[in-house]
């Protein structure tokens, strides 16, 4: 099913590869990862791997931080409630990590500016694809629901209904560019620190009292 998924992601998504790294098939998704090994020896050749999810999509911040994940539940047919249920479950979970990821790279910012990030999250069930985004309201809570549904053509003679897959794809690749907008406001703290950093260096060097001892004048009597 994933070879039948590829193609519309890199037909409709970026097709010229310039502003996004795809990866296909049960790779390991980072932000997973960095949860899942928090507080261990990253020395431990045993330590706990990030889960595993189809297709990454990562972000053009810079730094490799994922963005856009997906899960095939099954191929045709389906996968069965309870596959289609606990990959839901392995998206939300992934989609957190990613949130989190981001705002750790780029600290410092207002909460306002972390409430504007979105993550978004495809599964695909059968010949449907339900496109799932999340943000983050407030420290711990996050805001999860379908933003878009749509279906895959399933033969030739249903073709003309690949142009919603396509629309939505487009769509998504609009709203993952936007993330490039944290990196901008994180740079610019970043240079305003460093200036007050500055400025209160220059300030201290030029306030510092001298502690050169200091030759008292006998005192002359008429």
């Amino acid at each position: 099913m994933i070879r039948f998924v590829a193609p519309a992601f890199n037909m409709s998504l970026d097709p010229n590869q310039e502003k996004f790294r795809k990866h296909w098939s049960e790779q390991q998704l980072i932000a997973s990862q960095e949860r899942r090994r928090e507080g261990q020896d990253p020395n431990n050749e045993r330590a706990r791997a990030g889960q595993k999810t189809d297709i990454i999509i990562d972000l053009p911040t810079g730094p490799a931080l994922e963005g856009f994940i997906c899960e095939v539940s099954g191929g045709l047919p389906a996968g069965c409630p309870k596959k289609i249920w606990t990959d839901k479950l392995k998206l939300m979970v992934g989609m957190r990590d990613m949130i989190n990821r981001i705002m750790k790279t780029f600290p410092g910012l207002l909460s306002t500016d972390y409430m504007k990030v979105v993550v978004f999250g495809c599964q695909v069930i059968g010949l449907q694809m339900n496109l799932y985004a999340m943000d983050v309201r407030n420290p711990g809570i996050y805001r999860f629901g379908i933003v878009d549904k749509v279906s895959l053509p399933a033969s030739a003679k249903e073709l003309p209904t690949y142009e919603a897959v396509h629309l939505m794809l487009r769509s998504l690749e609009h709203r993952l560019s936007d993330c490039t907008a944290l990196k901008v406001k994180h740079s610019k703290l970043r240079r305003k620190r460093n200036y007050v950093y500055q400025e209160d260096s220059l300030a201290f060097s030029n306030n510092t009292p001298n502690s050169s001892p200091k030759i008292k004048l006998p005192n002359i009597r008429s």
